[in-house]
């Protein structure tokens, strides 16, 4: 079996540009990543709960509604009684 020979330590020094090396770039790139990750997932969670807000209001008018359309039902078949007696 051959063996491997270890790796040198990684260099986070500045180069003469002064610019980091690019295991530094990867990371910047994570970073980006999980910044538009965790921003979208915000998003999500905002316009969910506005989501949510809405069809609860549309529920309760629905519900109003129906409950409105169900006295009128009852007006009109009370009277549609009285007009056959």
């Amino acid at each position: 079996m051959s063996s491997a020979a270890p790796r040198p330590p990684v260099d986070i020094s500045t180069n003469v540009d002064g610019n980091f090396g690019s295991q530094h770039w990867c990371c910047v790139q994570v970073e980006r990543n999980v910044q538009k990750v965790s921003d979208a997932y915000e998003t999500l969670a905002e316009h969910s709960q506005k989501r949510e807000n809405l069809e609860k209001l549309v529920r309760l008018k629905l519900d109003s509604e129906i409950g409105r359309l169900n006295d009128v039902n009852q007006q009109v078949q009370g009277k549609l009684v009285q007009l056959l007696l």
